[in-house]
This record gives C-alpha cells, sequence and structure tokens, in this order.
C-alpha cells in the first residue's frame, strides 16, 4: 500500500469512528498532493453532508464524478446532495446522465427517481451559507476591486495578499486572488485560489465562476462543464454565467446548449452585450450565419465599443470569403483599441488568405510587439514565415512560442499543427508548370520531414481548418501517391481517426429491413455538391433504402438544406469533438455511407478516417482520390469520363457507372436577362466566357486563350473575379510573361448570385471548358440554354465530363471537342464566328439535355445496383474489383 493509500485508510477509518475534524484533515492531505483524488473528494463531500452542509459539498461530489465517471455511487451521491438543496432538476439531469451512461441500473434508477418524486413533494430547500467581513477587511478589498476594475492586476493581487495575511479565512480575499490569476492566464493558481475560496464559502459567486473558467483554460472541459452547472444551481438568474457558460459549450460543441445559455443570459440582461457576442458564435457554430450576424450586431447597438463584436463579424466576412469587409471590420476594432493583438492577427490572417505574405508577416510582428506573451501570435507568424519558404526562421519562432508564457493547454498539438499546415501550404496560383513541379516537391518533402516529427494531435478537426491538398488537384498531376502520404501522416500523428464501428466487425446484409445509406458532406447545401447530388438522395428507392443525411456542425442552413432535411428518412447533425461524431455515425449503424465530396472540407476529411460502415465510397464531388483506406470506392463513370488505366490514379477500387454518377435537377432560370452592360459586359463584340474559379486556370491554358484572342481581334474572353482579388493580379502578373495579349483582351467581371450568373452564361456566344480541370456543375446550368462549350478531354476525368455529357446526350458528333490541346482555340474560334452553327447546336443540346442529362433516374437506378453488388460483396468478406462496370439499367426504368 502506498504513502497516498495509507493516508486515504487512515481518514476513512476516522471517519467511519465519526472523528470528522480528524478525518477532514487527512482527506484534504490526499488532495493536496492529489487535488482532484476522486475518492477522496467523495468522502469529503459525504462528510460535509454530514455535518448538515449539502450545498457545501456539491463542488466535492461534482469533482469526484468528473475525476471519475466510472463509479456509480459517486453519481448517486451527487443526486442525494442535489436532493437536500432542492435542486430537483439538476438531480433529475444527473440521474437521467449515470443510466445513460450505463453506470446505474433500471432498478436503482426506478428507486431514486421515486426518491426524487417524494422529496420534491416533501419540498426540501436549501441551506443557506453566509460569511461576513470585518471594517478593514472589506476596506483592503475594496481598493483591490478597484485596482482589479482599473486593470491594475498587480495592486490588486498585492492589497488581496495583504487581508489574507491577517486573515486567511477570507473567502472574498481568495476569489479576488482567483480573479487576477485568472485574467493573467495563470489558470492553475487561480483553480487553486478559486478552490480555497470555495472550501470556505462554497456559494461564494466569483469563485465559482473563476473556477470554471480556469478549469475552461486548462482544457479540464468536463470539469468545467459540471462546475458552470454547480455555479447556475446556486446562481440561476445570473446572466454573466450564463453568458460564459455558453462559450464553454462551444469549446465542446454543444451548440443547441451553447445557444440556449447565451438566450438565457440575453433574457435576464437584454442589453448585455457579450452575451449577444456568445449568442452570435453560438449561432455560427450551429451553421446560422444570418441570424448570427444579426446577433454581433445586436452587440454593436447596445455596446458600440465591444471590439469583440467586430472581430466576429470580421471573421465571419473573412470565411465568406468578403475579405474587404473582414479588414473593414479589424480596422474599426482597432481604432477603438489600438493596441488590440486579436484586430491585428485578424488582419494578419486575411492577409494570409489573399497570399499577401510579406503583409501577413508584418501585421502578426506588430501584433507580438503589442504582446509578447502572446502564443497565438507566434503561431500566425510561423506560418506567414512557413508559406514564403523560409522554414528555418518559422521554427525559431515556434521555439519561441514553446517558451511564452502562458500557454494553453493543447500548446504542442497547436504548434505541430501551424509546423503541417506551413509545410503542407500550397499556392491558389501558380505561375508556370516549373512552379508546380516546385511546390509539389515541397509538399512531398514536407510530407516526409511531418512524419518525423514528434507528438500528436487528439482532434485535428478543431486544429486544421483549412485544406492540405485541395490545390493538387488543379495540377494535372497524378496525385495519389502525395495522398497516400497524406493519410499516412495523419494515421501516425492523430491516432483518434483510427477509429471502427462496432457493428462493422459482426454485420451481414440486412434482413428484414431496408438498406441504411448515409449520405454525409459539409456541403449538401446551397453549393455546387447540394446541386450535383440533392437528386440522387432524393431518387433513392425508399422501399428499400432508408436515407440518413449526416451533416457536421459547421452545414451552414439554407433553403436547399432544408429541402434536402425533408426528403431523407432521417437528419443527424453531428456535435462536440470529432470522437463523439465519430460515435454518432457509429450508432446509426450504417450499412454504406456515401461522402459525395472528400477533399473540400476538412470536417469529412478527417471523419473519413474511420470505418463507419462496411462500404464506404466518393465520388466526383471533388474528383481526385481521397488516398485513404477506409474508403472502398470511387464512384466514376466509363469512357469516355474515366479513360482506360485510369483504376491507377485511384486508391479506392474505381466503379464505372454507364452513366455520370449524378440526377441534377435545375433550380430554375431567369426570367429576365439584363443588358451586357449591366453584368459589366462589353456591349459589343464576341464573348468567350469562361465563368470559372480562377484557381482552374492551369499554366497550358495561357497559350489556348491567347490564341482565342488572337484569332478573334473583335471578340473578349470573360472571367469571373477569384474570391481572392489578389487571385486576379496573379494572373495578369503570369500573363505577363506568358501571353502578354490577355492582359488587353480578358474581362473580368464581378461575381454574381445565379440569377445574374446565368444570365452572363446566356450573354456568351461559347464557354470556354478550362484544361486539365473543367466544368463541373457550371456545364448542367450552361445546358440550359443548350451553350456550346469547347472542351478537351485531358488525361484526368476532372477534364472530361464535358465530353462525358455530350456523348450522353448523343450529341458528341456535332459538340466542339477538340481533338488535341493545340486544336482548341481553333475549335472555338469556329463556333465562334458561325452564330448559325451556335443556334443549331443549342436547339439539339437543349432537347438532349432534357432527355438524357437532367432528372437521369437511370443514374439513380444505377447507385441502387452498385450498391446491392458491394454489400453483397462485403457479406462475403469480400470488395468488388477496380475497374467494376455496373450493369446498365434497363431502358423501361
Amino acid at each position: 500500500m502506498s504513502e497516498l493509500d495509507e493516508l486515504l485508510q487512515q481518514a476513512l477509518n476516522h471517519h467511519q469512528q465519526g472523528r470528522l475534524e480528524e478525518a477532514e484533515q487527512l482527506y484534504r492531505a490526499v488532495l493536496r498532493s492529489v487535488p482532484r483524488h476522486p475518492e477522496a473528494h467523495h468522502k469529503l463531500g459525504q462528510l460535509t453532508r454530514q455535518r448538515g452542509q449539502p450545498r457545501a459539498a456539491l463542488h466535492h461530489l461534482v469533482t469526484a464524478v468528473s475525476a471519475n465517471p466510472t463509479v456509480g455511487q459517486y453519481w448517486l451521491s451527487l443526486v442525494e446532495a442535489l436532493l437536500e438543496c432542492g435542486e430537483y432538476a439538476e438531480a433529475e439531469r444527473v440521474l437521467a446522465d449515470g443510466h445513460t451512461l450505463g453506470l446505474l441500473e433500471e432498478a436503482v434508477v426506478v428507486e431514486w427517481s421515486a426518491r426524487l418524486a417524494a422529496t420534491k413533494l416533501a419540498g426540501s430547500s436549501p441551506v443557506p451559507a453566509t460569511r461576513t467581513l470585518s471594517e478593514e477587511e472589506a476596506s483592503k478589498l475594496q481598493a483591490a476591486s478597484e485596482a482589479y476594475n482599473c486593470g491594475n492586476l498587480a495592486l490588486a493581487l498585492q492589497k488581496a495578499q495583504e487581508v489574507l495575511a491577517r486573515n486567511p479565512s477570507s473567502a472574498l480575499a481568495w476569489a479576488l486572488v482567483a480573479n487576477v490569476h485568472w485574467k493573467q492566464g495563470e489558470y492553475a493558481a487561480a483553480e487553486e485560489a478559486a478552490r480555497r475560496a470555495l472550501d470556505l464559502e462554497p456559494e461564494e459567486r466569483n469563485a465559482l465562476l473563476t473556477l470554471a473558467l480556469s478549469l475552461e483554460g486548462q482544457g479540464r472541459y468536463v470539469e468545467s462543464e459540471a462546475t458552470f452547472r454547480q455555479a447556475l444551481l446556486a446562481y440561476p438568474e445570473d446572466a454573466e454565467i450564463y453568458s460564459n457558460f455558453s462559450a464553454l459549450l462551444q469549446q465542446i460543441g454543444k451548440w443547441p446548449e451553447a445557444q440556449a445559455a447565451a438566450l438565457r443570459a440575453i433574457e435576464l440582461r437584454p442589453t448585455y452585450a457579450d452575451a449577444w457576442v456568445n449568442y452570435g458564435s453560438a449561432l455560427l457554430g450551429g451553421g446560422e450565419r444570418t441570424r448570427a450576424k444579426n446577433a454581433y450586431q445586436a452587440a454593436l447597438q447596445f455596446n458600440p465599443q465591444r471590439v469583440e463584436a467586430l472581430l466576429s463579424l470580421g471573421r465571419m466576412a473573412a470565411k465568406e470569403y468578403n475579405f474587404s469587409q473582414a479588414l473593414d471590420y479589424y480596422d474599426k476594432a482597432l481604432a477603438l483599441r489600438p493596441d488590440f493583438p486579436e484586430g491585428l492577427l485578424g488582419k494578419a490572417e486575411v492577409y494570409l488568405n489573399l497570399e499577401l505574405f510579406q503583409e501577413a508577416e508584418s501585421f502578426a510582428r506588430l501584433a507580438l510587439q503589442k504582446d509578447p506573451h502572446h502564443f497565438a501570435a507566434y503561431l500566425d507568424l510561423a506560418l506567414a514565415l512557413a508559406v514564403q519558404e523560409r522554414d528555418a526562421e518559422a521554427e525559431e519562432v515556434l521555439q519561441a512560442a514553446r517558451q511564452c508564457r502562458p500557454q494553453p493547454p493543447n500548446a504542442a498539438e497547436l504548434i505541430l499543427a501551424a509546423q503541417i499546415q506551413g509545410r503542407l501550404w500550397l499556392p491558389s496560383i501558380l505561375e508556370s508548370q516549373a512552379a508546380i513541379a516546385h511546390w509539389r516537391a515541397r509538399y512531398q518533402e514536407g510530407l516526409r520531414s511531418l512524419l518525423a516529427l514528434p507528438g500528436t494531435l487528439e482532434d485535428p478537426t478543431q486544429l486544421i481548418g483549412r485544406s492540405l491538398a485541395f490545390e493538387l488537384a488543379y495540377h494535372n498531376a497524378d496525385d495519389r501517391p502525395l495522398m497516400e502520404m497524406l493519410c499516412q501522416l495523419f494515421r501516425a500523428k492523430a491516432p483518434q481517426l483510427n477509429f471502427e464501428a462496432p457493428h462493422v466487425a459482426r454485420w451481414h446484409f440486412p434482413a428484414g429491413r431496408r438498406i441504411r445509406v448515409g449520405f454525409c458532406s459539409e456541403l449538401l447545401v446551397n453549393h455546387t455538391i447540394g446541386k450535383l447530388y440533392q437528386g440522387l438522395l432524393r431518387q433513392l428507392d425508399r422501399s428499400r433504402f432508408e436515407v440518413i443525411l449526416i451533416y457536421p456542425p459547421q452545414a451552414r442552413r439554407d433553403s436547399v438544406r432544408a429541402m434536402l432535411e425533408a426528403a431523407c428518412d432521417r437528419v443527424v447533425v453531428l456535435s462536440g469533438p470529432l470522437p463523439q461524431w465519430q460515435a454518432q455515425v457509429a450508432a446509426l449503424e450504417l450499412d454504406a455511407l456515401f461522402y459525395p465530396d472528400i477533399g473540400m472540407k476538412m470536417s469529412t476529411y478527417f471523419l473519413a478516417y474511420a470505418r463507419l460502415a462496411p462500404v464506404q465510397m466518393v465520388s466526383y464531388g471533388h474528383p481526385d482520390t481521397t488516398g485513404l483506406d477506409t474508403i472502398d470506392y470511387f464512384l466514376g463513370a466509363d469512357a469516355p469520363m474515366e479513360p482506360e488505366g485510369a483504376e491507377a490514379y485511384y486508391s479506392e477500387r474505381l466503379v464505372r457507372f454507364a452513366r455520370l454518377p449524378f440526377c441534377y435537377q435545375l433550380f430554375g432560370l431567369p426570367r429576365q436577362i439584363p443588358p451586357r452592360a449591366e453584368l459589366g459586359l462589353p456591349e459589343r463584340g464576341r464573348l468567350y466566357g469562361c465563368p470559372q474559379s480562377l484557381f482552374k486556370l492551369h499554366p497550358d491554358f495561357d497559350a489556348v486563350l491567347a490564341a482565342i484572342a488572337e484569332g478573334d481581334p473583335e471578340g473578349h474572353i470573360v472571367l469571373v473575379d477569384g474570391l481572392a482579388k489578389t487571385w486576379n493580379d496573379q494572373l495578369r502578373a503570369r500573363w505577363a510573361k506568358s501571353a502578354p495579349i490577355l492582359n488587353e483582351r480578358v474581362c473580368f467581371v464581378p461575381r454574381q448570385p445565379l440569377a445574374r450568373f446565368m444570365a452572363l452564361v446566356a450573354h456568351c456566344d461559347v464557354l470556354l471548358d478550362p484544361v486539365h480541370f473543367g466544368s463541373g456543375n457550371s456545364l448542367y446550368e450552361a445546358m440550359a440554354y443548350g451553350k456550346p462549350i469547347v472542351t478537351w478531354p485531358g488525361r484526368f476525368a476532372r477534364g472530361r465530363l464535358v465530353a462525358a455529357a455530350y456523348e450522353q446526350m448523343g450529341i458528341a458528333e456535332i459538340a466542339p471537342i477538340a481533338p488535341s490541346l493545340d486544336a482548341y482555340a481553333a475549335t472555338a474560334l469556329a463556333f465562334g464566328r458561325d452564330k448559325e452553327r451556335c443556334l443549331a447546336f443549342a436547339t439539339k443540346a437543349v432537347e438532349a439535355a432534357e432527355a438524357h442529362l437532367y432528372n437521369d433516374l437511370q443514374a439513380v437506378r444505377q447507385f441502387e445496383t452498385f450498391l446491392l453488388a458491394a454489400l453483397e460483396a462485403a457479406d462475403r468478406g469480400e470488395k468488388l474489383p477496380s475497374g467494376f462496370r455496373v450493369p446498365p439499367p434497363d431502358t423501361g426504368s
């Protein structure tokens, strides 16, 4: 028996013999050695109850449960203490939680539920606890409080310690010491002082709040949540506690509860700006972007000086790619508080997104000048240096971050995440083929070096927000080796990803029920992914398949999402950290899990590392291999979409549908087409439109566009502004070297809402499919008008969709399909100069699209045929071979 165990046994002996003071002293001695010792806290709580102080016992019993939630007796003791305090609703919640976790048997729950009901009827009341201060103590504490409120933390600490030197039993003084330590980021010291205060006065309000906040600061979220709940029991109408509780719930991904807590704070204090900020953030976390923005605006209405609201609005604008508005919000915040590091770092992050790396570096350095102890500023500076390939300097900055104090509890993880993002950064617009080769080589070397680094990530979804491989698909190269290396990296660095749902090992082909199919994407909303796959999801045969729609918590709410949710059998919105996501999906016991896209958002990329269903698949939402060994199949289409030998490009087994794997339904056409000038288009001359994301414009396309411009002196090439306006500038700089004529003949137009975008397409004479990575959703939109899209089928499927669509529509013979890259410009000019040919093509294309492209139920039937074949193979412990061709459906389908 260890010395600590002997001490605890002595305490128990005293306790059993009724020597409560001796027992208490020994329990506290144990806690001085092990502050979170569950049994010592439990026994001390029980001892305190014996003295008739059940409310004083609560924080010991809550700590026992949070320190070791597997002991059923701890839960029952907490329930009993809550009953004695008259906290019936909380007692019911604790009882239900213990039962849900399997720690309390059904019979025990029934018995205690009866006791709870009886106690309610008896009308127990809380036990009050009070303390008083001498006049001298009160005077000194008043001076300490004034110093604290004025920001003079050193003086506040000095005055509070003077009180404690004369009277160490002052709970208020200990609470103030805790506040100072928390404000300075010294969370462990804050916790210790808060606990001293609570030992003296179990209901001391500031001590309870500071204890909860200090536990949150140390990353001990379960204990923090329990302490917040305890504080709300004592102060059920305290708006500040509710508001801070909302912030904690957001940290652990409990978005609905976080919204409710912030809303309760607002109900209690309608003009409380901080609560409005927390409400906005809780709404944003749950995908309610419009309501979140309104909440932030409300915060500013009640307090125009609240920089946190401006900061939140800036972050929202940046995520929506409205970078100029984001900078405006940050500038407003800095005008109010010029030394506000978060405002400076907000600007640094905007400039990183704009790929203005020197500006990002400057603002990160300025933030560090304002606050040399700002941990996040070191990370932002390191990233700004790494993306400039100044790796040695970046590592020096990260070494300084390691020495920085105070540090967040997950500092090592944050540093590793910063290293991963810095070494795997890829530019959006590349100058040349040589630049592509350089960045891909750097990426490969980055993967190798990162594998050799120490440390792991507990939850990468919370640490890595930007896609790490999205840009690879636009390089016209085989990405499989790099994507498989990326998988290897995260398998090693984030072991939490390596999860398998319990039902998978015992799974057999379903009998007596429908097949459960999950559709999981953050982008099954008003987005290209939602448009491409909504028909498939809605038209799946419900007599055979149960369709379950799964959204990560960040997915926005809009009309398309509402329509899809209404069409599904069940909707699951994930919440909490990644392990909770995995458990939530595992609980569905899916037969098959379909990710329409993997690689667009990190939420689904990391979730897809887990084995959550016997059959897991992906498709053309992001038309590139995932590299993940848990994704069994890539749902593709046969030639001309996938050329012969394309199986080698996929880590998944390529499945060849006879149709494109989409059931696309048009969202409607504009009733009126505005004139050219209103859309920012030249009023005269032929229009060669390429309304695509600018990162699709491979350097090889420059010569093609230049040849079109030279071949039609009266024509204009129309592009749409990039999400970041700096992309326009980067393209123009590239063209100045590769094709100067483009800077004269390319017309950039603003990004447009759907109706105006469709009007822009209607005005174009010819559309240009970018080489190597071509049209997706815009193909379907253009075929509504029958616009000729000039295309050249490249090496990979991502550049072959238009040609495959023409083949499916039965118009490939008359379509503008270039036989080679060199012939692309001539093909475009031949159509552009021949209006009659374009009109004849349009007539046939509209008819063919209506008959063979839109609302393609044959694609849905093929998806169903594939699912049955894949599940039957899984039932045999097998997989379908790569290159498996799904039999075409009967023509009567």
